[in-house]
């Protein structure tokens, strides 16, 4: 599962996103990480769901991590792009998104039960950029 790099030009950082908010860990790859686990007491815990999103040109590779929940007996994933058309995914392999103009968008991503109700805990939303190419210097 490997990402390729960044292109020429193109400024990179990582951000991870938790309940206690967003930070910045340092410049490294434009990724964003989710780490979603319910609040303790309020619903019973069924795992983690950490959703990764590196943007390289204008393809963005999402990649998950579950822990604590399997994706079996009918669970999957759900994945939707800036409100459009929900996309199941019955294993964890990496999606990727091709073709994607520049601009912000907003991922969400939930997994749920065979009967596609979302499971308390484990949905989460991340949002990324794909930029505009980078402008080469004029030769003087």
């Amino acid at each position: 599962m490997g990402a390729t790099g960044p292109g020429k030009g193109e400024r990179l950082e990582v951000v991870r996103r938790s309940r206690g908010g967003a930070r910045r860990v340092g410049p490294l790859l434009l990724t964003l990480l989710a780490l979603l686990s319910p609040l303790g007491g309020c619903a019973p815990r069924w795992g983690d769901l950490e959703v990764t999103v590196s943007v390289a040109g204008d393809e963005a590779l999402v990649t998950f991590v579950r822990t604590g929940v399997r994706l079996s007996g009918g669970r999957h994933l759900h994945l939707s792009l800036n409100g459009g058309p929900e996309i199941m995914l019955y294993s964890d392999r990496p999606y990727r998104f091709r073709r994607l103009p520049p601009g912000d968008y907003t991922l969400r991503v939930w997994i749920t039960d065979v009967n596609h109700r979302t499971i308390p805990g484990l949905e989460t939303v991340v949002t990324f950029t794909v930029p505009k190419e980078p402008r080469v210097p004029r030769a003087p």
